[in-house]
């Protein structure tokens, strides 16, 4: 499409790069001919609530894989918290049945801290105080 520079895009009709590229490349044409698009305000704000759930490949039936499954998302949870300056002073665990199942149940906890955090050990280490609020034998999570 022959654009090299930022003065190629600025040239480029608004509704054609609307048609060719996403909305935001129109936005950037219309900016760099001086029109105002998004204001400070409208970039995206922090999370309030950050989550790491995904389903696992296969069934989880003992404590120390349940607790090493929850283990692996806090660390996620923790690690999204820090990109983003972020702490938090209340972790929801859940564990939970596949909703397939004939008769699916879900098991939660709510661990509170003093401080506020998003330090991966300090999380792991209220994991393993609340896993086993989690945990029934025979369950396959």
């Amino acid at each position: 499409m022959n654009i090299r520079t930022a003065s190629d895009l600025a040239n480029m009709p608004a509704g054609f790069a609307r048609k060719q590229f996403r909305i935001e490349v129109k936005r950037t044409v219309r900016e760099l001919n001086g029109q105002v698009c998004k204001m400070c305000g409208e970039a995206r704000a922090d999370k309030k609530q950050i989550f790491a759930t995904r389903s696992m490949g296969e069934r989880i039936t003992d404590f120390k894989s349940l607790l090493q499954a929850l283990s692996k998302h806090v660390g996620i949870a923790a690690t999204k918290a820090r990109k983003q300056g972020s702490t938090g002073k209340t972790m929801l665990l859940f564990a939970s049945h596949s909703p397939y199942d004939e008769r699916p149940v879900s098991y939660k906890t709510v661990v509170y801290f003093l401080c506020s955090t998003n330090c991966t050990i300090e999380l792991t280490k209220a994991i393993c105080e609340a896993v086993p609020n989690l945990f029934r034998e025979g369950v396959r999570y």
